[in-house]
């Protein structure tokens, strides 16, 4: 049995679109040193590989999808 968590940064869903509060995705990309925000794909993806066998060996883990804005200097 394995056990991991997806911690997202800001994702464009589209609640966050209709919102379009450009204020806040301004803030975020100026604290992340991606160029763009996240988008449902990136998470999807990160939690497709997590359930796949080529991550069977992967277990109690969080991961951060966040543009880096978790990442420590």
């Amino acid at each position: 049995m394995r056990c991991n968590g997806v911690m997202p940064g800001l994702v464009m869903g589209e609640t966050q679109k209709e919102q379009n509060d450009v204020q806040l995705q301004k803030m975020f990309l100026e604290m992340v040193p991606t160029t763009r925000l996240g988008r449902p794909s990136d998470l999807a993806a990160t939690v497709a590989f997590l359930l796949s066998d080529d991550a069977e060996w992967i277990n109690g883990q969080v991961w951060a999808v966040d543009g880096g804005a978790n990442m420590r200097a």
